[in-house]
């Protein structure tokens, strides 16, 4: 199971799922540093490693060693980015990943009533808020994702991610860019608000250069920094 977009975000249980294999990134919903993940691996599941050597662990012994977790571990362990990952998670751990998901979509809520209400601003999927994670594509029509990324940042202090998000066979589907939305738990509720007068400001404003190609979509899943925490 990929859970690079759940782990942190909802309750996975690999026993009750017959879950053999999960993979995991650290940067995303476990708060964690880049450059960190992990899989975990059920005790009846056996998993070979494709990269030997440099464990640190009985050196004089010729052969990688068999045992989790040296088995799928080689060379210098990112020390720094494992610890930040601790912290990630006793940070989710305190306060409890059920109290967590209910503020983000509770937030979510917020964004896409207020989104809805703002002319030629599009929302794609689901507008339920059952059986989801707190995140959404919107687009604006005829703005470039990237001009809406921009000057929410340097206009407003809001973080938008823009782009193809890792989906590069998005671009030969018809759409150029998207963004991904979603509110976190260290997030203020008002900074929730400036963002949609932004939208709103400048859906009504001639000044933004539009384009003449079809709408781009957005995809943004950090909208505000990590000092806005209260």
């Amino acid at each position: 199971v990929d859970a690079a977009q759940t782990a942190g975000v909802l309750p996975i249980d690999m026993a009750k799922w017959n879950i053999s294999f999960l993979s995991f990134t650290g940067h995303k919903g476990l708060l964690a540093p880049t450059g960190t993940g992990g899989i975990c691996v059920a005790d009846d599941a056996e998993i070979r490693g494709t990269v030997y050597g440099g464990t640190g662990v009985r050196s004089a012994f010729p052969y990688h060693l068999e045992e989790y977790p040296y088995r799928l571990e080689a060379g210098t362990l990112n020390l720094a980015g494992i610890a930040g990952l601790s912290a990630g998670l006793d940070w989710i751990e305190e306060r409890g990943i059920e109290n967590i998901y209910e503020h983000e979509i509770g937030l979510l809520g917020k964004l896409q009533e207020g989104l809805s209400e703002i002319d030629g601003v599009t929302i794609w999927g689901t507008k339920k808020l059952e059986n989801r994670v707190a995140t959404l594509s919107m687009t604006v029509a005829n703005y470039d994702a990237s001009d809406i990324g921009t000057l929410l940042d340097v206009d407003y202090n809001v973080l938008t991610r823009t782009g193809l998000h890792c989906a590069p066979l998005v671009q030969h589907r018809g759409s150029d860019r998207s963004r991904d939305q979603s509110g976190r738990q260290y997030r203020r509720r008002p900074r929730r608000h400036e963002h949609l007068t932004t939208i709103d400001e400048r859906e009504a404003r001639q000044g933004l250069s539009r384009s003449e190609t079809k709408p781009y979509h957005f995809l943004t899943h950090s909208i505000f920094p990590l000092s806005s925490a209260s």
